[in-house]
């Protein structure tokens, strides 16, 4: 199953990516969204690459069938490869981060994409595409649609955070 959605940022592309390549703030961010047990590690490489290294421990609000299956929390591993890091103060600069997401033991995968974009004079556009698939008979379906959902409403509440962040950034 496949999702994907729009956040527009109103900064510049530098400081929005900056954000995702900051371990201390992904940690914070991810702790004050309600996640634990947050390890963030960030890993510059070669050729304007960077590896975003993440594993968590996420709240899971499923319906009771599915909760037999996911528990009330999640541990995931997170990898986000970045590349295109260090053009993100040129004009026709992209810069994209291929995720993978490996929910610990269970029986889903998801990956994903995020491209950033300059968006007008300080704007920045970000184009997220996430798909999920479950390897249970009969239960797939709805697996993918719960974490879908759960996927698409926490990616909006880490951009409402960033952009929170960032407005902050800019007043002081």
């Amino acid at each position: 199953m496949k999702q994907s959605l729009q956040h527009r940022f109103c900064h510049p592309l530098g400081d929005v990516v900056s954000l995702f390549l900051d371990a201390d703030f992904l940690c914070q961010m991810m702790a004050d969204l309600g996640n634990r047990d947050i390890e963030v590690t960030v890993e510059p490489q070669d050729d304007d690459r960077a590896l975003v290294d993440m594993r968590y421990t996420v709240p899971a609000n499923p319906p009771p069938l599915i909760r037999m299956i996911t528990g009330e929390w999640v541990d995931v591993h997170q990898r986000n490869q970045w590349s295109g890091v260090e053009s993100a103060g040129e004009d026709d600069a992209l810069v994209t981060a291929k995720m993978t997401l490996d929910p610990i033991g269970k029986p889903a995968r998801g990956s994903g994409r995020l491209r950033f974009r300059h968006d007008g004079e300080a704007g920045t556009l970000c184009e997220a595409a996430v798909e999920v698939t479950c390897s249970v008979p009969l239960a797939a379906s709805l697996v993918e649609a719960m974490i879908i959902e759960d996927s698409a409403d926490l990616l909006n509440r880490e951009f409402a955070y960033i952009d929170a962040a960032l407005a902050e950034m800019a007043e002081g």
